[in-house]
């Protein structure tokens, strides 16, 4: 199975045990963007908000695009 970032994200959002509302507040997202981006409902999210992700859960960007 391929993965993608919303897979990563979401994978380590859940060993961290961070909700989405403590990750809405740990990057400044709106809560509702937030979701939509984990839902993938956002097509084209912005670099700022996944790095933003990225800086709260403690991983690299390119752990979360690329898996590696």
């Amino acid at each position: 199975m391929e993965y993608t970032y919303i897979d990563r994200i979401k994978q380590l959002k859940s060993e961290k045990k961070i909700t989405n509302d403590q990750l809405s507040e740990m990057t400044g997202i709106p809560l509702g963007t937030l979701a939509k981006i984990l839902a993938g409902i956002s097509d084209s999210p912005k670099l700022s908000n996944i790095v933003a992700i990225c800086e709260a859960l403690g991983c690299s960007l390119d752990y979360v695009v690329s898996g590696t």
